[in-house]
């Protein structure tokens, strides 16, 4: 709990296949430097960096995440953390243990800012990025979208972030996009023109209490599509993207 910094650099992690709370509640470190970790074996991540409370940044886009099942609590209550870099992570053989498994179970009262890019999910992102009311910013370039089925809730209540860019997604297998960006209230656009909405049969409250007011589709049957969704704000009209 005293140790402020460690040196890992010698570590050789390359046999290691869990790292089941690793770091849990070495609350007072301020840093930590694990650039030469090897977790290309690593099944089971469950609340590594659990209650790291002074941590302010923390880059794991190395990771190799490709075998892990068991992403649970990961950085639950790293209430000091202001930047958090996943890119390059897979979730693909998660499944349900995927994004939303790596942030829940603790606040991220500090959490700025989320880079997701070049990230591969798997067949949910249900609340993936529900209630980070902190973030202002999540960084999705280069996504891999394309086994997703379930987008329900994915940025629920994220209401200080004021722009999204979401020209990756490809959402050709999604069928369920309810209540997607209900609470986004400091959106002031949602262009959707990447989304094919042909195989979505759930958009109920996709748009409830969005601030955006201006939006973009892919083609006039997706721009139909939201506009008559449930819930969706007058205020809020779709058109196809020129």
């Amino acid at each position: 709990k005293g140790l402020t910094s460690l040196d890992l650099s010698n570590f050789d992690t390359s046999n290691v296949t869990d790292m089941l709370a690793m770091f849990y509640n070495s609350s007072n470190l301020t840093s930590l430097d694990i650039s030469s970790f090897n977790t290309s074996k690593v099944t089971n991540m469950t609340a590594m960096f659990s209650d790291v409370k002074s941590l302010t940044t923390l880059d794991l886009s190395h990771f190799n995440t490709s075998n892990v099942t068991s992403f649970g609590s990961l950085v639950a209550n790293c209430d000091g953390l202001k930047s958090l870099n996943l890119s390059n992570w897979d979730f693909t053989k998660s499944n349900s243990q995927n994004l939303l498994s790596v942030l829940s179970g603790g606040s991220f009262s500090s959490l700025k800012t989320l880079n997701m890019s070049n990230v591969k999910f798997g067949s949910s992102m249900e609340s993936a990025f529900s209630s980070l009311s902190s973030v202002e910013n999540i960084i999705l370039d280069n996504v891999d979208t394309s086994n997703v089925t379930n987008m329900a809730s994915m940025f629920y209540l994220t209401n200080n972030v004021s722009s999204l860019d979401l020209s990756s997604f490809d959402t050709s297998n999604v069928t369920n996009m309810s209540r997607m960006f209900n609470g986004t209230s400091k959106l002031q656009s949602l262009d959707l023109s990447s989304f094919d909405t042909s195989s979505v049969t759930n958009m109920g409250g996709m748009f409830l209490n969005t601030g955006a007011t201006t939006g973009y589709a892919r083609t006039q049957a997706d721009a139909d599509k939201f506009n008559a969704s449930d819930a969706k704000p007058s205020t809020l009209a779709f058109t196809v993207k020129q």
